[in-house]
C-alpha cells in the first residue's frame, strides 16, 4: 500500500478555538468544526499559518488564489519582494498536488 510520506501536506478537522472567518465569508464560530492545513514547507507555511476553512472547495480556493498572486508577483518587481520567488511557488504548487492527490484517495477509496 502506498503511504503518504508523513512530511507532506495534510487537512485536519479541528475544533475552532476562537471565532475566525473563512475566505469564503463564513463565520467559524468557537466550538465548529474546521479545516486545517498541516505539515506544509516552510516557505509556504505563512500563507496558510491561523488560517481555518468551512470546506474542502475553500481550501482549494486559497491555494489557487495564492498561486495566481505568485504569478502575478513573477518579474524584478516581485523578485525584491520574494527572493525565492519561484521556490515558493514550487512548494506551494507541490503542496497541493499532495492535498489533491490525498483527496483523489480518500474519494476512491469511499466509493
Amino acid at each position: 500500500m502506498n503511504e503518504r510520506p508523513s512530511s507532506a501536506p495534510k487537512l485536519v478537522a479541528l475544533v475552532a478555538a476562537s471565532p475566525s472567518v473563512c475566505r469564503c465569508g463564513t463565520r467559524l464560530s468557537p466550538g465548529t468544526s474546521c479545516l486545517v492545513v498541516e505539515q506544509l514547507p516552510p516557505r509556504v507555511l505563512p500563507m496558510f499559518q491561523d488560517l481555518g476553512f468551512c470546506s474542502v472547495g475553500c481550501v482549494r480556493a486559497h491555494f489557487l488564489e495564492s498561486l495566481s498572486i505568485l504569478e502575478g508577483m513573477e518579474g524584478p518587481a516581485g523578485e525584491a519582494v520574494v527572493s525565492d520567488l519561484r521556490l515558493v511557488y514550487r512548494d506551494l504548487t507541490v503542496s497541493f498536488a499532495q492535498l489533491l492527490a490525498a483527496q483523489a484517495r480518500i474519494g476512491a477509496a469511499g466509493e
